[in-house]
């Protein structure tokens, strides 16, 4: 992974946490998701840009496809007030050692999704890192 690659997952990760430490403290509501969803696009939007200028980073058509299917779903789930709302209550009446382990179990269903149908390679390796992270945030989330 690149340095740029890498500062971008970083980013995303800590808007993720702080998102949800401020949801969980002090009772957000709405507005507080929609603060933090403006945040993180105003955060990522540069560096994704700056990976995508630097790197000279082209796509062929089949990449762009999945691309725009990509952008599509996440839209969709972003757009989708009631997404938000299900995570903010999750979030808010549900102690965090049992939101956090159902929603990382996504990670595992996205390893697996594209290596069965999208015939992704290294399935093995792959399942055995989301296996490891999938565990890690189970074992933090029970203290």
């Amino acid at each position: 992974m690149t340095p740029l690659g890498l500062t971008l997952v970083l980013a995303a990760a800590l808007c993720h946490a702080t998102w949800n430490f401020f949801v969980k403290r002090i009772n957000g509501g709405p507005e507080l998701v929609w603060l933090f969803s403006a945040l993180s696009t105003v955060l990522y939007l540069p560096l994704a840009i700056a990976i995508l200028v630097l790197q000279e980073v082209t796509f062929d058509f089949e990449q762009s496809l999945f691309i725009a299917g990509s952008v599509a779903l996440h839209l969709a789930y972003v757009l989708s007030p009631l997404a938000y709302i299900l995570a903010l209550h999750a979030l808010t009446f549900t102690p965090v050692a049992y939101v956090a382990p159902l929603r990382e179990v996504s990670v595992l269903l996205t390893v697996l999704a594209a290596s069965l149908l999208l015939g992704e390679g290294r399935l093995r390796r792959r399942l055995i890192w989301s296996a490891v992270i999938v565990g890690g945030v189970v074992l933090l989330a029970q203290g």
